[in-house]
This record gives C-alpha cells, structure tokens and sequence, in this order.
C-alpha cells in the first residue's frame, strides 16, 4: 500500500469519526419505517424508497443505500443533500456521500455550507470543506459563508479554515468582516487571517484598526499582528502608530519600524522623538535612532 492511499484512507476514517456524533442527530426517531421493510427491499425498491413521502422511510432507505453502497442511486443522495424538505435526510444524504467516498461529496457540501437552512447542516458541511476543499473554488464558497451566514459560530469557522489552509481569493471578504462583522472574535480572526496573508493590497484595513479602534488592547493586538511580519507599505501607518496614546502601542510600533529598517529610519525618528508626549516612548524613539545612527 503506498503513502498516498494511506494517508486518503486516514483522512476518511478521521471524517467517519467527526461525524459519528452527527448521526444521532440525523437518525430517525422510534418507528421510522414502520410497515416498510427498508432493509429487505431490493434495489429498485431502495430507490422509490428515497423517494417516499415520509421523511423517516427515506431516512432508512439512506442507510440501506450508504450500507450496500449502492452507486445507482448517487443523482438521488446528492438531491436529497441538496433539497429535501427534512433537515435529518439532507444530514443523513450528505453522511451517505462521505461513506460512500462519492466525487460529489465536496460540490454537494458547498452547496450545503451556503443554503441549508440548518446550523449543524452547515457547520458538518464546513467541517467537510476544511478537510477536502479544493483552493479557489471553496475559497469562495467559505467567503460566501463569513459575508452572509447568521452563524457568527460559523463564520468563524469559515476563517479558520481559509487561515489553516491559506487559500487566497477572499480578502476582500476578510476585509470587510474584520471591519464591520458584529462579533469581535470573528473581527479578530479576520484581522489575523489578514496579516498572516501578506496582502498589501488589504494592508490599508489593519492600518485603519490600528489607528482607528477605540479599544487599547485591540489596537495593540493589531501592532503585533503587524509587528509578526512587517511589510514596507506599513512604515507610515507605524510612524504615526509612534504617537498612540497607549505606550504598549507604540512601542510595538517601533519595533517594527526597526525591523524595516531604511537609509532615512534614524532622521525620521529623530523628527518624531520631538513630536511625541510619553516619556518612556520619546526614550526609547531616542535610543532607537542612536543605534541606527551608530
């Protein structure tokens, strides 16, 4: 057995476990099926069995299907998935794709992530897309997810997931929630996945909330963001970091403009070193352009 097939089998398996835990969320109550003998019927039986206007009977049918693995019955799984009227078949549709190692699992859980109407529906979706997803195209569905799902639980999740997997082609999504989304620890991961990108174009927006944000402590979360990987555009947006009234904020400040470095950094801080108000600040400006200088 190679190393490829190996680790794929591992990765199944830790799905198969993840969502064990869902399947009692998803099972049918007491008298699922009852009258129907699901588990005897034959396999053009299992299918009208899908069909069948109870949800529990075609709850059942999905487990006989997903035992057998029964392939000809995949259009209708992933329609089941996709649009039946039960949160618990759609949960057990898209169960039934990941055990029967279906190429439609991913498409299937995008869709998921996006319109079910139900939380844990969307949240197992997710957890598929953090696994599984493909680069640019789940990049954008999990960007759809931070910009509109009711979730903050989920929106979150949808940012840790870009930040574990470092897909681009969200920032702007990233932008936007790390400004205005109403829960701060969507905000932060945001503002996190942001500075841990390297995007100089999205640059402007920590600048924005590290001069901007009336919360001390936010504002020196952001200086250290930075301060983890400074990039030149950041030099004037630190230079006036200098004159924050929080010294902790300032000071983050220059250490990441001595990081930077630069012909002219010594003159500049010098300049600032007569501009500025804390003290402790001006001193350690001073000392900072001695040593450049030096």
């Amino acid at each position: 057995m190679n190393a490829s097939v190996t680790i794929r089998q591992y990765r199944w398996s830790a799905l198969l476990a993840l969502f064990a835990g869902l399947l009692l969320i998803w099972a049918p109550t007491s008298g699922s099926a009852a009258g129907v003998d699901v588990q005897g019927a034959t396999s053009q039986q299992l299918l009208k069995h899908l069909a069948d206007g109870s949800w529990k009977i075609r709850t059942e049918a999905l487990k006989e299907v997903t035992q057998r693995r029964l392939m000809q019955a995949m259009d209708q799984v992933v329609e089941l998935a996709k649009a039946d009227e039960h949160e618990k078949v759609r949960g057990a549709a898209l169960h039934a794709l990941l055990v029967m190692e279906s190429s439609w699992l991913l498409p299937t859980a995008e869709h998921m992530a996006i319109e079910d109407p139900l939380p844990s529906n969307r949240r197992a979706a997710l957890q598929l897309i953090g696994e599984l997803g493909e680069g640019s195209r789940s990049s954008m569905v999990l960007g759809r997810v931070l910009a509109a799902d009711r979730d903050e639980g989920l929106r979150l999740r949808a940012v840790e997931i870009l930040r574990d997997r470092g897909w681009g082609g969200v920032e702007e999504q990233l932008a936007g929630a790390a400004l205005r989304d109403g829960d701060v620890l969507v905000r932060r991961a945001c503002r996190r996945a942001l500075a841990e990108a390297g995007d100089e174009q999205h640059r402007g927006v920590l600048h924005r909330i590290l001069h901007g944000e009336p919360n001390k402590r936010l504002r020196l979360e952001m200086a250290e963001l930075i301060e983890a990987q400074p990039m030149v555009v950041d030099r004037e947006a630190l230079l006036l970091a200098l004159h924050d009234s929080y010294a902790k904020v300032a000071l983050s400040a220059l250490r990441s403009l001595l990081a930077l470095g630069g012909e002219a950094l010594a003159e500049e801080l010098n300049k600032k070193a007569a501009e500025l108000r804390d003290r402790a600040v001006i001193k350690e400006v001073k000392a900072a352009a001695v040593l450049l200088d030096g």
